[in-house]
């Protein structure tokens, strides 16, 4: 004889959820009259479409076997103390944004060994034009975009704030279709100096007339010198370019390490007839130095100094002369990078 299917005993159908029985047995169906709801008390499988027209609160396993459709937004939201998970049973495994079955927003999917984050063009898979985020073992990663027709797949930055990049090697490659070509730091200027008088003076650096080696200091006091920060390869060119009047004069440059002059060594400076003048000459002169193996992050201060191998008279012109009413080139002291790797000879 069939069971009877009732509510809760004693209790008619109201706005209250009421277990439904079962031949005197409540089930874990509960239910309320129309428009306030059911409740399954354990495990709710599935096998057709899902159509949800409401709010749907699981606190046990769904385990669907077709289609969820929702009449509205559908929200998965966990509480405080639960994680949501999409898993997939495949052993490689793909979880898909769908918009009108074009799968365009994004993919997500392994193979054992990569795990990839693939985002489409409008249109969607399996269109070529996509761009994607590869992550292999120890967590090497690689964004790549890539242009099915040609090479329009650009990458843009636009933030709004800072850039930061912090290589922990302090290895920064540019490379053409996998090829390196550089250093991405090299040439780039680490420490400006620009001495420019602008007063009534002669705004002068005098150059040692003994052939002695002096740090050059303008005659208002301030040394020829560049602060900078060693970039990744540890090497740097140091430059000077100034106005340099001499007469008959054969002139010595050096690069120190310190005001007080000390050479930094013999194979980074030009100590011999680095300029020279058969007559009194006013010309624009450049001396470079290369300065190796310093300390990546550190902050360092070199000086020029000069010397005169005959005695006479020889200056560094800058700034305003207040006897001739001239304004000679600021003296430019540059630090700039170079790259890990310099080609020397002999």
């Amino acid at each position: 004889m069939p069971n009877d299917v009732k509510l809760q005993e004693g209790h008619p159908v109201d706005e209250n959820l009421r277990p439904i029985k079962v031949g005197g047995i409540s089930t874990a169906i509960e239910t309320a009259q129309h428009g306030n709801g059911a409740r399954i008390n354990g495990d709710l499988d599935i096998t057709g479409d899902l159509d949800i027209g409401g709010d749907l609160d699981i606190t046990g396993d769904l385990d669907i076997g077709g289609d969820i459709a929702k009449d509205g937004t559908l929200k998965i939201q966990g509480n405080a103390t639960t994680d949501i998970e999409l898993v997939s049973g495949n052993d490689s495994p793909r979880v898909s944004l769908v918009d009108n079955d074009d799968k365009i927003a994004s993919r997500w999917s392994s193979d054992g060994t990569n795990t990839t984050l693939t985002l489409y063009e409008p249109g969607g898979d399996p269109s070529a034009d996509r761009m994607e985020i590869n992550t292999t073992a120890a967590g090497l990663s690689t964004i790549s975009t890539n242009d099915g027709g040609g090479e329009g797949a650009d990458l843009t930055l636009d933030i709004d704030g800072d850039i930061t990049l912090d290589s922990h090697t302090g290895v920064f490659e540019m490379k053409k279709a996998g090829t390196k070509f550089a250093d991405t730091y090299a040439g780039m200027i680490l420490g400006y100096t620009r001495i420019s008088n602008d007063s009534t003076t002669t705004g002068h650096a005098e150059i040692n007339p003994d052939a002695t080696m002096t740090v050059l200091q303008t005659a208002q006091g301030t040394d020829v010198s560049v602060t900078f920060t060693a970039p990744p390869s540890g090497n740097v060119e140091i430059s000077m370019l100034c106005s340099l009047y001499a007469n008959s004069r054969t002139l010595e440059f050096a690069l120190s390490d310190n005001a007080s002059f000390n050479e930094i060594g013999e194979t980074h400076t030009y100590d011999a007839g680095a300029q020279s003048s058969d007559e009194t000459d006013a010309n624009m002169t450049y001396i470079s130095f290369v300065n190796t193996g310093l300390t990546p992050g550190t902050e360092y201060e070199r000086w020029i100094a000069a010397a005169e191998t005959i005695s006479g008279t020889s200056a560094i012109r800058h700034g305003r002369n207040r006897t001739t009413g001239f304004h000679y080139p600021p003296i430019i002291v540059k630090a700039t990078a170079l790259p890990a790797t310099i080609v020397t000879g002999e």
